[in-house]
C-alpha cells in the first residue's frame, strides 16, 4: 500500500504536465482525422504487375490462366530460357513468372493432386 500511495502523490504532483499530453496528443490525432482524406476506402488503387508466362502446355486451361490474369495484369509469353528469364527479372521487366509445364493438368485431374505452378519471383521486391 505504501508504494501505492507514493505512486498516487506522484501523479497529483504531475497532474498537470499529464493533462497537458493528453491533451496536446488528442488534439494532434483530432488534426490527422481532418486533413486526411475523407474516403479511405476510395484511396485504394490495385496494381498491375508484369507476369511472364512460360506455357509448355498450350492447353485450354493454360489460356484461360492467362487470359483471366491478363484482365488485371499485364502478361506476356515467354520461352523457356532460363538465362533470360533471370535477366527479365533482374532488369525489371517482368516482376512474376509462371511456367506452366507440360501435361500439367493430368496429374490434378487422375490421380487428384493438387495443381501446382513453379513461380518465380523478383528477389529485391519480395520483402517490399
Amino acid at each position: 500500500m505504501t508504494v501505492y500511495k507514493g505512486y498516487m502523490k506522484i501523479v497529483k504532483r504531475n497532474l498537470g504536465l499529464i493533462l497537458m499530453y493528453v491533451v496536446i496528443f488528442a488534439g494532434i490525432t483530432v488534426l490527422f482525422q481532418q486533413f486526411s482524406s475523407a474516403d479511405p476506402a476510395g484511396s485504394y488503387q490495385a496494381e498491375s504487375v508484369r507476369i511472364a508466362v512460360v506455357d509448355e502446355d498450350r492447353g485450354s486451361l493454360a489460356e484461360g490462366l492467362k487470359t483471366y490474369l491478363g484482365q488485371f495484369h499485364e502478361v506476356t509469353a515467354a520461352e523457356h530460357d532460363k538465362a533470360r528469364l533471370q535477366e527479365d527479372l533482374f532488369y525489371r521487366n517482368v516482376e512474376y513468372i509462371i511456367w506452366i509445364p507440360e501435361d500439367f493438368l493430368k496429374p490434378a485431374l487422375w490421380k487428384g493432386r493438387r495443381l501446382t505452378l513453379p513461380r518465380f519471383r523478383d528477389p529485391i521486391r519480395r520483402f517490399m
